[in-house]
């Protein structure tokens, strides 16, 4: 489970955001927002009501994204999503256990493209078992798609996590 601020409290947040400093964009910093749907529209009418202009950009996942709020969502102010896309290959994917399909992946940045929102992905390079085959699926995912903005990251197992089991085991099988 999880806690949840009050929309009162972050609409209270950013109003002083806005009053004390000028603040006209900020980053929702919400690795699931968006998954409480009526909270989610609660916050997003109560965002356009207000019609302070403020722009936004958020975290989400590619299985989380709602096709149908992203009208709303435009409307409250998003301009850029944030997505954790990480590889264009389905194995890597699932021996990562990243929980989405490339197909989640393809309608969400299709949807956030149809919409004129923005998106930035999060992809990782080096993980145990990643072939050429997978890193060329990830090119051609990233040249179909062609997110506004990128980061790459090298895969760095952490002591004492799975994914550092996963190297001493050479990746399940798929080599190093």
């Amino acid at each position: 489970s999880f806690r949840q601020r009050s929309i009162r409290s972050v609409l209270q947040e950013l109003s002083a955001l806005r009053e004390l400093y000028g603040v006209d964009y900020v980053r929702i910093c919400d690795d699931v927002f968006g998954i409480q749907r009526r909270w989610t529209e609660e916050f997003l009418d109560a965002l356009i009501a207000r019609r302070w202009g403020l722009r936004f950009e958020c975290l989400s996942r590619a299985d989380l994204l709602r096709p149908e709020l992203l009208p709303r969502l435009k409307e409250a102010g998003l301009r850029r999503v944030f997505l954790g896309v990480e590889s264009g290959s389905q194995a890597m994917l699932d021996l990562m256990n990243r929980g989405i399909t490339l197909s989640q992946v393809e309608r969400a940045s299709a949807a956030l493209r149809a919409h004129g929102i923005d998106q930035y992905w999060f992809l990782m390079l080096g993980y145990p078992g990643e072939t050429l085959g997978d890193l060329d699926a990830t090119v051609r995912l990233f040249r179909r798609f062609a997110p506004e903005e990128y980061s790459v990251s090298v895969a760095v197992p952490l002591p004492g996590t799975r994914f550092e089991k996963l190297v001493d085991e050479g990746a399940g099988g798929r080599g190093r």
